[in-house]
């Protein structure tokens, strides 16, 4: 072993390699996705917190017992440097290796390691160590670069306020009522006329039976982060990366009405409002600081761990923070409590605290509200019951894999959550009723995005055959004094929601210029393209209107859940189900075959009552011989009674089954589930 010729050496090489492995990619990734840092309302005291900790002081607290040990044990100084810094190298070659290896872990950890500690060694016992110090003077640029470009969490308490004119003498403003729910296709709200599914969803019919309901609207833009500032702005996307914040949209629905309404807002992805004119109820730095390092972390831990480990990880692909559950930030009290994207809070908690929030003002105001739901995770019953933190199954990062199964049962558990959103719906209507505001206020409900449920095809980002899934959305305006409910089929978009807004309050400017149009105005009579663009290709896209059709769409989902039998509507989709409630006996003989059947474990949704908890989504593996290479149907049971069926899922070389029970199964005092294979007349288990 050479000797380590300078001792700065047991300091410089973990503060480099650490630079390297953990906090260039940290970086690099809050540069490209501003929107994570909002998403918790991290301040710029934060972020320089996080820079010291990545850049200077995790790296020391690693380094330093070998740093105290170098005069009275020289080896062991050594050695300890050598396997901090063989550690940080492993994890910089193992994102450089997932890729190509990550599928095969046992390979993938055993190079990531074996180069990662030869690198290690190179540069702290060999020749080579005379690259140290400057590869720690590069390590320190990535923090002043990273502070340099930073500006994602800048609070902007003043802007240029637009001067309105208009408004009929005399007349007061109203006030406005506004609604973005999030990953909601219109589709899902049609009956097989595509008139909205009373029975189903009796909020949105109560809704549109006295707004105009804009049927033909598309989004335009496929994620949240483009969507919302879309809807608030009236202008397309940009083709540069998204930017979710004041700095980068000045000119909004906030700014244009700050100097005639106050506000009552609760933005959960987007900050364009002012801190001024919307103050966060947030949370302290230590609950925010806490919650930014654990999302941190399960985004690292997804780029250096073997692929086949992710289903292990928290999932980090449908939101933006709270990815450990258990460990969420904690807000203080008041309804802005829940406000954020944080994914375990309790959304339908946040809608009713924003519903009890609106009161009749001595001024008038705007009371917003952007919530994550229905989006995922799909978790609730619609009589608000939940049965855990489980998110949907049948993909492999947003793309569906060939697996109907998958796409069904995710489409079941869309339209009971969705159920759900739409009795919030109803209880915000019947409080504006109650509240004497009903009549007289501006009511807007629109959804940011849709989602798409077809096999071998995206979830949510922009496909050849997505786009109707994807961008046809639910868009209502009821407009002051309005009670009657209108069916308008003439293309819209939305990004034609704030101008429409403007127009009705006789407010006007000729310093705002909008991409979107009045729907009120006669100019949406003159055919226009519809534009779109996708996190996956920033450019704007035109969009082909037969490709919007959602005939198709409405015919799969009725015929997929069956949603034209009211007995059996939602319930009635696995291929035994129509044997629900009877003995297995009637459709197999049950057979000991030797058949491992693990359950996964309840993943509680935090935040939630445990009396409104129902164990009711049944999931785990199948292993053994008698395990075949493709997909089986299995059956769930309980006390030898069948209550849910499906097919099974290979992900990562095992077989997965997952169904989601009827509440009226499991609320039953001998509930006991068990999972058998369906092979013809047999039913195989262990």
């Amino acid at each position: 072993m050479r000797p380590v010729k300078n001792n700065f050496n047991l300091l410089l090489l973990p503060l480099a390699l650490g630079g390297f492995a953990v906090a260039q990619p940290v970086y690099n990734l809050l540069l490209n996705t501003p929107v994570f840092l909002l998403a918790r309302q991290n301040t710029r005291a934060d972020v320089w917190a996080l820079t010291a900790v990545l850049s200077v002081l995790g790296p020391l607290v690693l380094a330093f017992p070998g740093w105290l040990a170098r005069q009275r044990w020289p080896v062991f100084s050594a050695l300890w440097c050598w396997a901090v810094s063989g550690s940080l190298a492993t994890l910089f070659v193992a994102q450089l290796l997932q890729t190509s290896l990550g599928g095969h872990w046992l390979l993938f950890i055993g190079l990531a390691t074996a180069v990662g500690f030869t690198i290690s060694w190179l540069l702290l016992f060999s020749r080579w160590q005379i690259l140290t110090p400057v590869l720690a003077v590069f390590a320190a640029l990535f923090p002043l670069w990273f502070l340099f470009f930073a500006t994602a969490t800048e609070q902007f308490d003043s802007f240029a306020a637009v001067p309105l004119d208009g408004q009929a003498a005399g007349k007061p403003l109203a006030d406005i009522i506004f609604i973005i729910l999030d990953e909601l296709p219109l589709a899902t709200l049609l009956d097989e006329d595509k008139q909205i599914d009373g029975v189903l969803f009796p909020g949105f019919a109560r809704l549109q039976s006295l707004s105009n309901w804009y049927y033909n609207t598309t989004s335009v833009a496929d994620g949240t982060v483009d969507a919302v500032p879309a809807i608030l702005t009236g202008l397309y996307p940009q083709e540069e990366d998204s930017d979710p914040s004041i700095a980068a949209h000045p000119v909004n629905l906030f700014t244009i009405l700050s100097q005639r309404y106050q506000y009552n807002v609760a933005e959960m992805v987007t900050r364009l409002c002012p801190q001024n004119l919307c103050p966060h109820s947030g949370p302290g730095m230590y609950s925010r600081f806490k919650a930014l390092l654990l999302d941190l972390s399960a985004i690292y831990l997804h780029r250096v761990a073997p692929e086949r480990w992710s289903n292990k990880l928290p999932d980090v692909t449908d939101n933006w923070s709270g990815f450990f559950a258990e460990r969420q930030v904690i807000f203080p009290d008041g309804w802005l409590k829940y406000a954020g994207t944080q994914t375990q809070i309790d959304r339908p908690g946040l809608f009713r605290r924003f519903t009890d929030s609106i009161q009749k003002r001595d001024r008038p105001t705007l009371n917003f509200l952007h919530i994550l739901f229905p989006h995922a995770p799909l978790a609730y019953f619609p009589s608000g019951e939940n049965y855990g933190l489980e998110w949907l199954r049948g993909q492999v990062k947003q793309h569906w894999g060939n697996v109907e199964w998958g796409v069904v049962s995710g489409k079941q558990r869309h339209y009971l959550q969705t159920q759900y959103a739409d009795a919030l719906l109803d209880n915000l209507l019947e409080h504006l009723q109650q509240q004497g505001m009903l009549h007289e206020s501006m009511l807007v409900v629109v959804a940011d995005h849709g989602i798409n449920f077809a096999l071998n095809d995206t979830r949510r980002g922009l496909s050849g055959t997505n786009q109707a899934a994807t961008l046809r959305v639910p868009l209502f305006i009821k407009f002051p004094g309005q009670m009657q409910g209108k069916r308008l089929t003439t293309p819209a978009m939305t990004i034609d929601i704030l101008p429409t807004l403007l127009a009705a309050l006789g407010a006007t400017s000729d310093a705002l210029k909008f991409d979107g149009i009045d729907l009120q105005s006669p100019a949406i009579s003159t055919p226009r393209p519809r534009l779109a663009s996708s996190y996956l290709r920033r450019k704007l896209q035109v969009l082909d209107e037969a490709d919007l059709d959602i005939t198709q769409l409405v015919i799969e989902n009725r015929t997929q859940l069956d949603l034209d039998d009211r007995d059996g509507a939602l319930w009635q989709i696995g291929p035994y189900d129509a044997y629900r409630g009877q003995a297995v006996t009637t459709l197999c003989d049950q057979s000991a075959t030797g058949i491992g059947v693990d359950f996964d474990g309840f993943h509680e949704l935090p935040n939630t009552d445990p009396q409104q908890t129902i164990h009711a989504y049944v999931s785990g593996t199948f292993s053994g011989d008698e395990v075949a290479q493709t997909s089986k149907p299995f059956l769930i049971t309980s006390n030898g009674i069948i209550v849910a069926s499906g097919y099974t899922w290979l992900f990562n070389d095992r077989w997965q089954f997952f169904a989601l029970v009827e509440p009226k199964y499991v609320k039953q005092a001998d509930w006991a589930p068990q999972a058998w294979l369906v092979e013809g007349r047999e039913c195989l288990g262990p």
